[in-house]
């Protein structure tokens, strides 16, 4: 017997058009790729300028604002373990230096007086803008009967001076 002779043809496959194909799809992402980086590059710089710009607005505005107002925050805050022991701190404009007074105890009618008379001179050194009073801004650590009569204070100035606010919160 006589075996059969598989008949083989040597196949050549040809992976030119293969190779062109990926060469080509590789070419493709390679350029997105860069374009890409280079957009995102030229935006980074324009969102720079942008906000080179805006805080030149901004800085400005802010000179323009304190040329016209003048920014008062009162903080009150107190020792939770003794609530005896209080604090108010005045801030006024930046380049000046926080007035603090202390209080300690039930009988501080002197103290009070003494952040009335702050107050009142303050005022009247800021005649040709308005005040703005702002009071314990986002802090609620104050004592009821200090925020009473912290308000009656600029109550009182308010009444007696047409140029003083408070800031509603």
């Amino acid at each position: 017997m006589r075996r059969n002779h598989l008949h083989t043809n040597n196949i050549i496959l040809d992976l030119t058009p293969l190779l062109d194909v990926i060469f080509i799809i590789l070419l493709i992402f390679v350029s997105q790729t860069i374009l890409s980086k280079k957009l995102s590059e030229e935006e980074t710089l324009s969102i720079q300028e942008e906000y080179a710009e805006a805080k030149k607005e901004y800085d400005l505005r802010n000179e323009m604002i304190d040329d016209y107002y003048t920014f008062v925050t009162v903080i009150s805050t107190y020792d939770r373990e003794n609530p005896e022991n209080r604090e108010i701190r005045i801030s006024g404009n930046p380049d000046e230096t926080d007035n603090i007074i202390s209080l300690s105890g039930s009988n501080v009618e002197k103290e009070y007086a003494d952040l009335e008379e702050y107050l009142k001179g303050y005022i009247s050194a800021n005649r040709d803008k308005p005040v703005v009073f702002s009071l314990n801004q986002g802090d609620e650590r104050i004592l009821y009967r200090d925020e009473k009569r912290i308000r009656e204070a600029v109550d009182k100035l308010q009444a007696s001076n047409n140029n003083v606010y408070l800031k509603k919160e």
